[in-house]
């Protein structure tokens, strides 16, 4: 026989063969392979003549025959190879034999066996077979992907509209995904995997989407949607957003029917030619360039809900010239002419061309717009304003179809928003709060908002692209430009106001249907440019703007005029200034401008005139003043010069009106260092400390020593005492060039600064300057301020004696703040007891009022308040002086630390010295000082929790449920939820627990917090007797208090089985259970006996008998965990303690610990 084997080579020489032997069971076997390694067997032909076994190789060959001998010595008698190593030949010892030859792989197998055996041994099986096999497979593995990674942070999102659905897959990172349907299964198979939490979804359905499942192999999740009958799906992708809008028949219809009379207009508006209804999804596109009017696309589906984002437009892009405003013409409109420019069109570009300024004298007050721009308004003509009424702001929202030109303004009593589109707004009134009104007025190519809106409301205007946002609220937003009208005088003293005005679409005239005079409103695109401040003129006015120009002409030769972005405002005979002759008097005395830097106040050389000097040079000044042309250099000198007098002389009044009247004539002025100091003294004179710091730290007086000596006296005025002291430091050597009071008053001011920086030796030293002077006023507040620091360096008794001299001896103003030091001094070294420095304080406040002494009196008097537990006087004190003046100096300082009061009732901890129930009143009280953001919620929530510890869980919930209503938003409502949900479950309320946390939820919370509120929406469900959905919220949850809402809920709906287990889990080890466990296993144990579950049972009584011990339950334990069958009164018994066993519930317990523990 020839054995098959697939190796062939050439036999060049003698090659080895490997040649084994072995007995088995009724034969034996000689495996032969090659000795090089080779993985093909060797060709061998077997056959037995005469009792030899005869092997012939293809080739020459090696072999080792002494092993076949030694291995079988039972079939063998010799063996030997052939010369030529062709042959092998092996003689045998038995006489009837025969061979069966097999090869795998690498061997090659002879067998011999007796000649009567019916069956052959079986076929020779290579290790390489398997190895092989082995890295088939391997390779078939690796040709295999491997699962997509599992993605964390999926959401889905499900929203309703009338009777339409949307399910949005929000991915964190980029998917691709299929959609399928088989019958009313819908599928969407993603090639991401995720766990989106479903659960609420399947719990509360909404009408179009019956449940939904998902499912995650190696390639991705499947997510079926089942649907009920009619509804209709389609899916699309946006981003990383995968959506599904489910649509009843109802909703298709309506969407078809809108679609057909939207193709009827298109039909119209653009003289379509009928098209074929063959197909009904496809329209062809015979709309010659037109926004609004596109192809219906067949491929995408008809839109039933609104888009997760607003689609991406084509829109114009607005800037600074008319090349970027998209305007395709210039219009010279004072010649009422137009250049034309080739208009640049693409296929969906609508030209507003129905009011361009043509041939047309401009003089007359008629709408006129310049340029050409795509048509904003839609085929229907009518757009829907959105109504968004907050507490505190109302907010109308106008999508166009294309950028509108607009103009935004106030005058009183109403608001008015102007639009340049010929069309029709439709709002809902219904929407819209008390005292608010809004009118529509339609003309021709503008439409117009007339709103009323309560006192105090500021109108705001915003565009986004194609959208207009205007807000009302209690304080104005910001606008992105601002308008500066600018004064040009002609040489005949006339003047025209122009207004540069990036964007100008053209001017809407109108009449104000109230007042009946006539309106020019210049509209713009946007961004907005606003105009803030109001300006009247003898022949117009110009109000106040959020967006775009208004003039209000009050002749009827008032002229508004548009010079491409230049808005002109003018008179045929040109708007009158003051006509000034010219004449100057012969001469007159200038004041002394050389000074040691420009801000400097010379009051030595520009004051000290009493009597007739003082008329008679003040007549001077003013004379020549009122011969000489402000706009003049000689006639703004003389101003100034002016002012130098009034200023030198305390009168700042006079001195600021001088200097607006020199600036009025010479805008240059602002920019001049002596102008700008003078007003700065001026202002300070007036106690505009604001307005002089402004002034004072302009450019031109940045590095002025004068000046900034100046603004240490103002920042110290202002209360902003580390400021103050630091612009002492750079200026006081000047002081030094100043005499008189103002010398006195920067030495005892600067003193006060270096003393509230705890800069002692040099407030001393400055102190003592100051009282050196002969100003009695400053040298008494010197004298007190040297008290204080011996008060500072703890030489209280010499203070103390100071203080009270100076209330004895000292000015009236003086003399209140020494007696307001010594109140709080001798309080604090036992000289008087609190209670009798509150008297004397109460006395005080109303002996001096006015001033920074009041706030400071009303301060300490506060803090001997709070000391004494006073804390509603105190609140109180605080707040109504504060509120009282809250200009004065230290007011500010009072109503921060009125803030500081309560926070330190509320956050920590004074508020537990009184009851909760005064507690919660004193809170409702002065709930506006209730700070915003983490410190007001931390707050409340310590207030409230300080209530359950009483368990006044009524004003507790009431407290929570107001901030969750009305005060925050985001993640701290999510977080005050949890709380508030919490009380409602322990005051047995299960459903607004569960409105609590509907009404609060958010996207992306953190694990912790979604883990908790997730807890107490299965706890609700529980309590509310819907077990099913408390078990499959907490599908998949780990942890104690999850197990114990699990086992509590399959306690009620009686899947014993489910119980016991879940029960049984929430066990710890035998080794470790203690006596707290009882009342847990006992349940266990009922469970198990109710669910027959009696290797539980073995477990519960091997493990847990012991904690029984001595105990009432003891034999009750015992009874259910044996193994015997319960019957009779001993059922009875069990069936009674399955009914008084008691409710295990970790959550009840985490609930109480939560609201034991601090906030």
């Amino acid at each position: 026989m020839i054995i098959p084997v697939l190796w062939e080579q050439s036999a060049w020489a003698q090659r080895a063969v490997s040649l084994s032997a072995d007995e088995k069971a009724g034969h034996a076997r000689l495996v032969a392979k090659w000795g090089d390694g080779d993985e093909n067997a060797p060709k061998i032909e077997a056959s037995i003549q005469n009792r030899v076994l005869v092997l012939e190789f293809p080739e020459p060959v090696t072999i080792d025959l002494s092993a076949v001998r030694e291995e079988l010595p039972n079939w063998v008698a010799l063996a030997r190879l052939d010369a030529d190593g062709l042959t092998a030949r092996i003689a045998l010892k038995k006489q009837d034999t025969r061979i069966h030859v097999s090869s795998s792989a690498d061997l090659a197998a002879v067998d011999i066996l007796p000649e009567e055996s019916e069956t052959d041994p079986a076929d020779i099986v290579s290790p390489l077979i398997a190895i092989r096999e082995a890295a088939k497979e391997a390779a078939i593995i690796a040709e295999i992907p491997p699962p997509v990674d599992l993605i964390d942070g999926l959401e889905v999102r499900v929203s309703e509209a009338g009777n339409r659905t949307r399910v949005a897959f929000y991915w964190p990172q980029d998917v691709n995904y299929t959609a399928s349907s088989s019958g009313n299964i819908y599928t969407l198979k993603f090639d991401r995997r995720a766990k989106p939490d479903i659960a609420r979804l399947n719990i509360d359905p909404p009408e179009q989407l019956k449940s939904a499942r998902y499912t995650n192999d190696d390639l991705g999740m499947q997510f079926d949607i089942q649907l009920p009958a009619g509804v209709k799906p389609t899916s699309y992708k946006e981003d990383n957003i995968v959506i599904v809008d489910l649509a009843s028949k109802e909703a298709i219809e309506a969407a078809k029917k809108e679609k057909d009379a939207l193709l009827a207009a298109m039909s119209t508006a653009n003289e379509v030619p009928e098209t074929s209804k063959e197909d009904d999804d496809q329209v062809e596109d015979t709309t010659p360039h037109s926004v609004s009017a596109q192809p219906v696309q067949p491929e995408k589906p008809i839109q039933l809900a609104m888009p997760v984002a607003a689609p991406t437009l084509k829109e114009a892009v607005f800037g600074s010239s008319s090349e970027s405003v998209g305007l395709s013409q210039d219009i010279d409109v004072d010649r009422g002419t137009k250049t034309a420019r080739p208009v640049q069109q693409n296929e969906n570009s609508n030209v507003n061309q129905g009011t361009q300024a043509s041939n047309k004298s401009v003089g007359t007050r008629e709408t006129f717009f310049r340029g050409e721009w795509a048509e904003p308004a839609p085929l229907s003509r009518k757009v829907k304003a959105e109504i968004d009424a907050q507490p505190n702001s109302l907010t109308i929202t106008v999508p166009w179809q294309a950028p509108a030109p607009a103009a935004v303004f106030n005058r009183s009593p109403a608001n008015w928003i102007v639009f340049a589109v010929d069309a029709d707004i439709e709002i809902d009134t219904t929407q819209l709060p008390s005292l608010y009104n809004i009118d529509v007025i339609r003309q021709d190519n503008a439409v117009l908002m007339r709103v009323e809106a309560p006192e105090g409301m500021i109108a705001s205007a915003q565009s986004e692209g194609t959208i207009w946002t205007i807000t009302f609220a209690g304080a104005a937003m910001q606008a992105e430009r601002f308008l500066k009208p600018v004064r040009e005088v002609s040489e005949t003293g006339r003047f025209s106001i122009e207004t540069p005005l990036i964007g100008a679409a053209g001017i809407v005239w109108f009449t104000d249907p109230v007042v009946g005079d006539e309106i020019a409103s210049v509209v713009a695109f946007g961004p907005t440019s606003a105009s803030t401040t109001p300006r009247k003129f003898v022949e117009a006015e110009m109000p106040s703007t959020a967006h775009g120009l208004v003039v209000i002409p009050n002749s009827d030769d008032v002229l508004v005029k548009l010079h491409d972005e230049r808005v002109v405002v003018s008179s045929s005979r040109g708007m009158a200034m003051s006509n000034f002759s010219g004449v100057t008097s012969s001469s007159y005395t200038k004041m002394n401008s050389d000074t040691p830097t420009p801000a400097f106040i010379d009051f030595d050389s520009w004051g000290g005139l009493a009597g007739n000097a003082f008329f008679s040079r003040k007549g001077e000044l003013e004379r020549v003043a009122a011969t000489r042309d402000p706009s003049s250099k000689a006639g703004a000198d003389v101003l100034v010069d002016l002012a130098r007098f009034y200023i030198g002389h305390d009168l700042g009044a006079e001195a600021s009106g001088v200097l607006d009247s020199a600036l009025d004539g010479r805008p240059l002025l602002e920019q001049d260092a002596a102008f700008l100091g003078l007003r700065g003294a001026a202002e300070v004179m007036m106690k505009r400390y604001e307005l002089a710091e402004k002034d004072l730290s302009k450019g031109p007086l940045r590095a002025d020593q004068s000046a900034l000596l100046w603004r240490g006296y103002v920042a110290a005025k202002m209360g902003q005492w580390e400021r103050a002291n630091d612009f002492f430091r750079q200026s006081e050597e000047l002081i030094f060039a100043y005499s008189g009071r103002w010398a006195s008053e920067f030495y005892s001011v600067a003193a006060e600064a270096a003393l509230r920086a705890k800069e002692l030796d040099r407030a001393r030293q400055l102190a003592g300057r100051a009282a050196g002077t002969s100003y009695r006023e400053s040298a008494e507040s010197a004298s007190l301020l040297l008290a204080q620091i011996d008060e500072a360096v703890g030489e209280t008794e010499k203070a103390y004696k100071q203080y009270l001299a100076l209330t004895i001896d000292g000015i009236e103003p003086v003399a209140v703040r020494a007696e307001l030091r010594r109140l709080d001094l001798g309080a604090k070294i036992d000289k008087i007891t609190p209670s009798e420095a509150a008297d004397h304080l109460d006395t005080l406040r109303y002996r001096w009022r006015g001033d920074a002494t009041e706030m400071e009196t009303v301060g300490i008097l506060a803090d001997q308040y709070m000391s004494l537990g006073r804390f509603r006087e105190a609140l109180l004190l605080v707040q109504s002086a504060a509120l009282r003046n809250p200009d004065e100096p230290g007011a500010r300082e009072l109503r921060i630390r009125l803030v500081e009061f309560f926070r330190k009732l509320y956050l920590d901890g004074e508020a537990e010295r009184l009851d909760p129930i005064q507690a919660l009143a004193l809170f409702y009280e002065f709930k506006d000082l209730t700070p915003i953001g983490q410190d007001g919620d931390r707050m409340i929530r310590k207030l409230a929790r300080r209530l359950v510890a009483f368990d006044l869980l009524d004003p507790a919930t009431e407290l929570l449920q107001h901030q969750v209503d009305n005060r925050v938003r985001g993640r701290g409502k999510a977080v005050i939820a949890v709380d508030l949900a919490s009380i409602y479950l322990m005051d047995r309320q299960p459903e607004r627990a569960l409105a609590a946390i509907g009404a609060s939820r958010q996207p992306r919370l953190p694990k912790e917090l979604a883990l908790q509120r997730r807890l107490l929406e299965a706890a609700a469900y529980r309590d509310m007797g819907r077990s099913d959905h408390a078990i499959e919220l907490l599908e998949g949850v780990e942890g104690l208090e999850a197990a114990s809402i699990r086992a509590d809920a399959y306690w009620k709906s009686e899947k014993w089985t489910d119980a016991a287990n879940q029960l049984a889990s929430m066990l710890p080890e035998a080794s470790q259970a203690e006596k707290s466990d009882i009342d847990l296993a006992l349940k266990a144990a009922i469970a198990g006996r109710l669910a027959k579950n009696m290797g539980l049972l073995s477990r519960l009584n091997e493990g847990y008998a012991h904690l029984f011990e001595n105990t009432a339950n003891e034999q009750s334990f015992a009874l259910i965990t044996s193994q015997t069958d319960i019957s009779g009164a001993a059922l009875s018994e069990a069936v009674s303690r399955r009914a008084d066993a008691p409710r295990v519930d970790a959550f009840a317990a985490s609930l109480k610990q939560r609201f034991d523990g601090e906030g």
